[in-house]
């Protein structure tokens, strides 16, 4: 398995909007995410959270919400495993 080496959201300092696509920084099944894997943004960056925070569909198929430490922005790189 290969780790996606790119900049967290936190770090760009760029705001995340509803709708916004977002990979996968960390992963887990305590945190519910798979590193790499791509997520929608289901509300904007604070939207009834922490302001660092942003809301996604986990891989439980729940509504939740995450640091944005854990994402990075999708920006059409192309993602396969080595």
């Amino acid at each position: 398995m290969f780790k996606f080496q790119k900049s967290s959201c936190y770090e760009t300092g760029r705001a995340i909007e509803k709708g916004v696509l977002l990979i996968a920084l960390e992963e887990g099944k305590d945190v519910g995410l798979t590193h790499g894997r791509i997520y929608q943004a289901v509300s904007n960056q604070g939207e009834n959270t922490f302001h660092d925070c942003v809301f996604v569909i986990n891989d439980n198929g729940e509504k939740q919400d995450f640091s944005v430490e854990y994402f990075a922005f999708y920006e059409g790189e192309t993602l396969k495993s080595q």
